[in-house]
């Protein structure tokens, strides 16, 4: 996965305040890292795609928002 989809990003990064209990940077390319270590789901852009999670997901348009993915607790 990391060849696919950040290879060639370069390596500068833009620190993003994404809430509390999260710590997430953004990418050129249009690539985001957010890592939830709070208690509470985080929710997502609509057009966001999670690649990799270390707990299952919720269902699909779970978010507060209608069709935004969650980012689940760390656990």
């Amino acid at each position: 996965m990391r060849r696919r989809q950040v290879a060639g990003l370069g390596e500068e990064l833009t620190w993003v305040d994404a809430g509390p209990g999260t710590v997430c940077f953004d990418r050129a390319g249009g690539f985001r890292c957010l890592v939830n270590l709070g208690d509470a789901p985080v929710d997502l852009s609509e057009a966001a795609e999670i690649l990799l999670s270390s707990v299952a997901l919720p269902p699909a348009g779970a978010g507060a928002s209608a069709g935004c993915p969650l980012v689940p607790p760390c656990g």
